[in-house]
């Protein structure tokens, strides 16, 4: 089944219990970040407060998507 969408992107997926975070697909959470750098014009600290992760988790993410900044 094709994955249900917002007007603001992809829905995040809840296949977990109450109090955990949302599950992302790997390409949902590329695109997520990407929106958010692009939001608050590259600001790494702003886009981590905005997705409610530490810099440096941001940081290893923007590795493993291949995320390079200008």
């Amino acid at each position: 089944a094709a994955a249900a969408t917002t007007p603001n992107g992809p829905e995040k997926t809840d296949r977990s219990t109450p109090g955990d975070a949302p599950v992302y697909s790997l390409y949902d959470e590329r695109e997520e970040i990407l929106k958010a750098l692009y939001t608050f014009h590259n600001s790494r600290t702003k886009t981590a407060e905005f997705l409610g992760i530490d810099k440096s988790t941001l940081w290893r993410k923007m590795k493993k998507y291949h995320i390079l900044l200008p």
